[in-house]
């Protein structure tokens, strides 16, 4: 499997020939929209830094033969736009290719008590060599097993530091890696993803890859591009 993070929230996974894009929104790279030979786009929840109805239109232009998952109100709102979305879940797992897709949870983390809670759906992606990612999207209440790399949501209006090394802790991958960064600061990222391995303790590998930089993963060890 091959991870290459295209900012905040968007990871696009590699495996063989199957090319899937998770979690495209208003805070990331603009190419991620522009990608070409995908087979998925998967949207965790509706919220703008993770969901861009307008701009998909172009991706799916550019991938005429893509499937467009989503949590059921992200298939809804596809349909706005003339992409047929496919509702995500939990216990029916997508095969797209060599992946299998195991949506979690259906819940976003509280923000407030003010604020209504909307739908979340998690992403278990299971490689054809073994390898499983989780993608929480915006929650930390799923904890799945057996997981080889959690991509960690370092900075949001609903988590702190604390609750984000206490869900790296309780979900116990091998390896790290983090997203949904785009409102900290340089300085305030730095710190950031400095404590949450410290904290964690031993056993976890943290890696911290450029944008556009891919780490490609073997039986869930990664095997290249590895950055600490």
């Amino acid at each position: 499997m091959k991870i290459t993070r295209y900012g905040h929230a968007t990871l696009l996974l590699e495996e063989d020939d199957t090319r899937i894009l998770v979690d495209p929104g208003s805070f990331s790279l603009p190419e991620a929209f522009a990608l070409e030979g995908l087979q998925a786009v998967f949207t965790t929840h509706e919220h703008p830094d993770h969901f861009q109805p307008e701009r998909l239109g172009a991706t799916a232009a550019r991938n005429p033969g893509a499937a467009f998952y989503g949590a059921p109100a992200v298939a809804h709102a596809l349909g706005s736009i003339g992409v047929p979305g496919i509702p995500l879940v939990e216990g029916s797992p997508v095969q797209v290719g060599s992946f299998t897709i195991d949506p979690i949870g259906s819940e976003h983390q509280e923000v407030h008590e003010r604020m209504p809670r909307i739908e979340n759906v998690g992403l278990v992606v299971a490689g054809g060599d073994g390898t499983r990612l989780f993608h929480p999207g915006d929650s930390y209440e799923s904890v799945p097993e057996g997981i080889d790399v959690l991509a960690v949501p370092l900075s949001s209006p609903w988590g702190r530091l604390g609750e984000t090394v206490d869900f790296v802790t309780a979900v116990a991958p091998t390896t790290i890696i983090p997203i949904h960064d785009a409102l900290l600061s340089t300085a305030g990222r730095q710190l950031f993803w400095s404590w949450v391995p410290m904290l964690v303790g031993e056993g976890v590998t943290a890696l911290d890859p450029e944008p556009r930089e891919a780490v490609e993963f073997t039986a869930g060890s990664p095997v290249s591009g590895v950055r600490a």
